[in-house]
């Protein structure tokens, strides 16, 4: 059976054998995510580390006999930091993370700033609505230089996303650190070892892992993602403002929400957040409830 018939058999579609391979390295990271105790998770994550490593064993398989695959890697990731964002170019952006597994285009400081930026501006429409993180409040856009509570909050309701960007760096580092050697050689390699981590390197990695879980904010992300130049405050903070806004912009999420009425939410929340000059203040000062209706979907 050949492997787009299985991903056809696994709902996938009719989809090219680099992405069903990419859908299913995908789906084996997400799953470590719900918490269980230590020793369950320890094992769970060892075998899910060796599971996606003879994924990638098969992937560079495929990509070393056919070199239109690695041809469709690169030009996707190019087309992606030529500015080509929308879902129709890249509808998913943790294949992205797996097509740099077999691909010639080296991971810059700019590269890795976009997928970032990317991330947080698909997590936009699930921060703010109920079907997500439910975080209405956010999607008013104070006039303060600095939101340590944008920061804070941001970073908590797009957590997953965050960790799984975490895991396929540290995955890459650890299987391409370098485009050096030939995916040849890495093929021998992994057939040497029948497509299993290298003595250790499981363990090693679910320990990594663990650690990762433990990251709670940007910051620390940042360097876990490997950031030479780390965005100040006040800047990171204009970024994310920036994020909500493109977002609505690209058609993924809609202002559901006047600003008045966010500002009401964030005032809950957040009772010395900066008023925007010229906001029609609402009357009333009390408790504020989110419609049931509210969604921040588009339509």
């Amino acid at each position: 059976m050949r492997l787009a018939q299985i991903g056809k058999y696994a709902g996938l579609g009719r989809r090219l054998t680099l992405d069903v391979l990419a859908a299913f390295m995908n789906d084996i990271v997400l799953p470590t995510e719900p918490p269980a105790p230590k020793s369950t998770l320890r094992h769970a994550s060892e075998k899910a580390i060796e599971s996606y490593f003879h994924l990638f064993h098969m992937l560079v398989c495929f990509a070393s006999e056919d070199r239109a695959l690695v041809e469709t890697a690169n030009r996707r990731i190019r087309d992606f930091a030529s500015g080509q964002r929308h879902k129709s170019v890249c509808p998913n952006l943790g294949h992205l993370l797996v097509y740099l597994l077999i691909s010639d285009v080296e991971m810059t400081e700019l590269l890795r700033k976009d997928i970032i930026t990317e991330a947080i501006t698909r997590n936009v429409v699930w921060l703010f609505d109920r079907r997500g993180a439910g975080m209405p409040e956010l999607s008013y856009l104070e006039p303060d230089a600095e939101s340590p509570y944008r920061l804070k909050r941001t970073f908590e309701g797009g957590r997953t996303s965050y960790r799984l960007l975490m895991f396929s760096e540290l995955f890459r580092r650890t299987a391409r650190p370098g485009r050096g050697k030939p995916l040849q050689q890495v093929r021998e390699e992994l057939f040497d070892r029948h497509g299993a981590p290298p003595p250790g390197a499981a363990a090693a990695l679910a320990a990594e892992v663990r650690r990762l879980h433990e990251v709670d904010n940007f910051y620390d992300f940042f360097r876990e993602m490997g950031l030479q130049k780390i965005p100040g405050v006040r800047c990171f903070t204009a970024v994310l403002r920036a994020t909500v806004k493109d977002s609505v912009s690209y058609g993924s999420s809609s202002w559901g929400l006047s600003q008045d009425v966010a500002y009401l939410l964030r005032r809950q929340k957040e009772c010395g957040v900066g008023v925007v000059p010229g906001l029609q203040m609402l009357r009333g000062t009390g408790e504020f409830s989110v419609p049931r209706h509210l969604t921040f979907f588009p339509s």
